[in-house]
């Protein structure tokens, strides 16, 4: 696993263009006057994307044929994408956090410390969302089928999500059922959380597992 890691971070490091304008582009957000918070997930969802490439990387001219000759499980294999996207996201989530922080700091802006705090951790969880379903869908699919069946699935949320709001006088009836959630103290929240991404982080890498297991290359 050590070793896949230093090859896809060292992939990493061939895509300076790439930093170079992810940059860019959170110095004009910036500048436009857009909140920190946004360039903070803008750029955390745009690293975590690199995971997508690495996959392709490997994939490419039957890699996959090749790689799994090496003293490399198929499971330890799924383990190092999942870690290695955590790993570069979470990177891109703690620096950007800490500048929007400073600027924040720098230019006065009313930002309450528990908000911005609870942002962040929502933008990390969102991180970790992302990764649960786009390294399934993209291990069994590939490159090309991969990101037509991610287009899928988001269009599918979304198209679930604007039809059950749209039911009248169902989103008043979710608010007012998920009102105890505001009244839970806040380490139990934590918790539950936790309890919650966990639960779906395993499940998502166990069938991760399976999929790649069961693979012919």
């Amino acid at each position: 696993m050590v070793g896949l890691l230093i090859k896809d971070i060292r992939l990493l490091l061939g895509q300076k263009r790439f930093f170079i304008v992810v940059v860019l582009l959170s110095v004009v957000f910036v500048i436009s006057g857009q909140n920190p918070m946004f360039v903070v997930s803008y750029s955390t969802t745009l690293c975590a994307f690199f995971t997508i490439s690495t996959i392709s990387y490997d994939e490419f001219d039957h890699g996959f044929s090749f790689l799994f000759t090496l003293p490399i499980s198929r499971r330890g294999y799924v383990l190092e994408k999942y870690l290695y996207g955590l790993l570069v996201g979470g990177v891109a989530w703690f620096v950007t956090t800490l500048l929007g922080a400073a600027y924040n700091c720098v230019t006065s802006t009313p930002v309450a410390m528990s908000e911005w705090l609870g942002a962040a951790v929502a933008t990390l969880l969102v991180l970790g969302g992302f990764l649960c379903v786009m390294l399934p869908v993209q291990l069994k699919y590939g490159a090309e089928k991969g990101r037509v069946a991610l287009f899928v699935v988001m269009i599918v949320i979304f198209g679930v999500f604007a039809f059950v709001m749209k039911i009248d006088g169902l989103a008043p009836m979710l608010q007012e059922k998920l009102q105890w959630i505001s009244e839970i103290e806040a380490p139990v929240a934590f918790l539950i959380g936790a309890l919650i991404f966990a639960t779906v982080v395993t499940v998502s890498i166990v069938v991760s597992i399976r999929i790649v297991e069961k693979k012919q290359f």
